[in-house]
């Protein structure tokens, strides 16, 4: 990847540079469910995997002239992780169409070589982010209903990751890197379905999460704003979907052994923090979606359009100081034909 900047303010933000990062993982995983004490409707499962990760990285910075850069600088480094993880759970089923269950799994993710190489410029290497590990608790319910026409299911969550990385400023290259800290966060998932008519199905979800720093760093603290108990960036309250579906036989357009299928769908994002530090909030937004077509024997033909309504969502919110902010909004409306292919 290459970057070229020529700002008139900060060292960091001059040069170019060119970085060359690859990821070789090899992974061993094995899950097994089987019934307990004797009982088809009482089941336990248990499941682990092993996952090796090696990153290189090869970075390579020539300065653009800018007064306190060096004129180049090069930088290379090595990676290695072992990761082992698993899950265990259990479920019980009370009836043919109802069951609950309770799972606990342990999650890890690899460091890693930043893309941007804040130090290059005044001729220092940079540090690689820490890798990440997480326990996920979840307890739920999946239900089915009206003889297979409805289903609701019900999940209660709650996750920890220790040195979660997350973008946050760094003051001294007034750059954005990632930077470890602790998250926490807990809520509910709803979703359903139910079968209007035969060729008819509608569908949605709502949840709600609350997620907080935890164990925040002074230096973090410094240089963010970051503070135990704000909420981790990016991260709605609230998101519901609706999606209502159509697929039939398309024999009464004369087209045999084809199926017609459409689908229009309504998504929503709350508001959510933009940074570390809760500077500033991203607004809500909401996007319809549509989608219809024809289904072939191997292939797929369809017309689409997505955020009809021509919305502007927010993305990404960075925070540089008071006054001083910037956003990343995503696309307007895009109207398409598009197809699938199988063989």
């Amino acid at each position: 990847m290459t970057t070229n900047y020529d700002s008139a303010f900060f060292s960091s933000t001059n040069g170019t540079r060119n970085g060359d990062h690859d990821t070789n993982s090899y992974a061993a995983f094995g899950e097994m469910t089987v019934p307990l004490y004797g009982n088809d409707r009482l089941k336990g499962t248990l499941g682990g995997s092993y996952t090796h990760d090696r990153k290189t990285y090869d970075s390579k910075y020539r300065s653009n002239g800018f007064p306190g850069t060096v004129a180049k600088f090069d930088q290379s480094g090595v990676l290695s992780d072992d990761m082992l993880t698993g899950r265990a759970a259990l479920s019980y089923e009370l009836t043919d169409n109802n069951s609950i269950y309770t799972s606990v799994s342990r999650g890890a993710k690899s460091g890693g070589f930043p893309n941007f190489t804040n130090n290059a410029p005044s001729g220092r290497k940079d540090t690689p982010y820490k890798d990440s590990t997480s326990w996920s608790y979840e307890v739920g319910s999946k239900n089915r209903f009206l003889n297979g026409r409805s289903a609701l299911n019900a999940a209660l969550f709650c996750n920890t990751v220790k040195d979660e990385n997350l973008f946050a400023l760094d003051s001294a290259s007034f750059t954005f890197v990632p930077k470890p800290i602790d998250t926490h966060n807990y809520g509910v998932e709803l979703e359903g379905s139910y079968q209007l008519a035969d060729s008819w199905t509608l569908s949605g979800g709502l949840g709600y999460t609350h997620a907080e720093l935890r164990n925040v760093s002074e230096d973090v603290a410094a240089s963010s704003g970051a503070r135990n108990g704000n909420f981790v960036p990016a991260v709605p309250k609230f998101n519901t979907n609706l999606t209502l579906q159509y697929y039939a036989a398309a024999d009464w357009l004369g087209l045999p052994d084809t199926n017609i299928f459409a689908l229009a769908q309504h998504q929503y994002v709350g508001s959510r923090e933009a940074d570390v530090g809760s500077h500033f909030k991203l607004d809500a937004y909401q996007l319809f979606n549509a989608k219809a077509g024809l289904e072939f024997s191997s292939f797929d033909l369809y017309l689409f359009g997505q955020n009809l309504t021509n919305e502007r969502p927010q993305y990404i919110g960075l925070y540089y100081g008071p006054q001083s902010t910037a956003i990343t909004v995503g696309h307007g409306r895009v109207l398409g034909v598009g197809t699938q292919i199988r063989f």
